[in-house]
């Protein structure tokens, strides 16, 4: 819980922009037909957790909130949510053989997490290893949903 007091944090309004915005980020690589059906099951899923588990979006310094910051602070929460779940569930061989993955036409970019980590303060990316594991890895399924999706289009 925040030590601030309620009045101190951004209106609701301004926190809603904020994860709905990273949000639409995420569902834009869902097939555009299937993307209200999954946010319903999500929705669905979640719905008797939501009381439980919901958190608010808090900033720390409402004198310097910028919604592109608070963007950034929502995008970074959800990358260690979502790299948290995989490596709490695998091996750390594992972790690695699904967060190195290639993704190449799904996503954006390369489609490599290697390729975004390289050169970050901090994190040292051996390449050669990442590229083994991910050579090791199961090809994607996903691919081939939005394969077949492109080919009745």
């Amino acid at each position: 819980m925040s030590s601030l007091p309620p009045s101190k944090n951004p209106p609701m309004e301004d926190q809603e922009e904020i994860w709905a915005s990273v949000i639409k980020e995420i569902i834009r690589d869902i097939p555009p037909d299937w993307r209200e059906r999954v946010i319903c099951e999500v929705m669905t899923m979640e719905r008797p957790s939501l009381v439980i588990k919901a958190t608010p979006f808090v900033l720390r310094d409402p004198g310097t909130f910028r919604l592109d910051n608070a963007k950034n602070e929502a995008r970074s929460v959800l990358i260690q949510i979502l790299v948290s779940a995989i490596t709490n569930s695998h091996s750390p061989e594992g972790a690695a053989k699904v967060l190195f993955k290639r993704h190449a036409g799904l996503g954006h970019g390369s489609g490599w997490l290697p390729d975004y980590l390289a050169g970050l303060p901090g994190i040292q990316v051996n390449e050669k290893k990442c590229a083994a594991l991910a050579d090791k890895s199961v090809a994607s399924k996903l691919r081939f949903a939005k394969v077949a999706e492109d080919a009745e289009a």
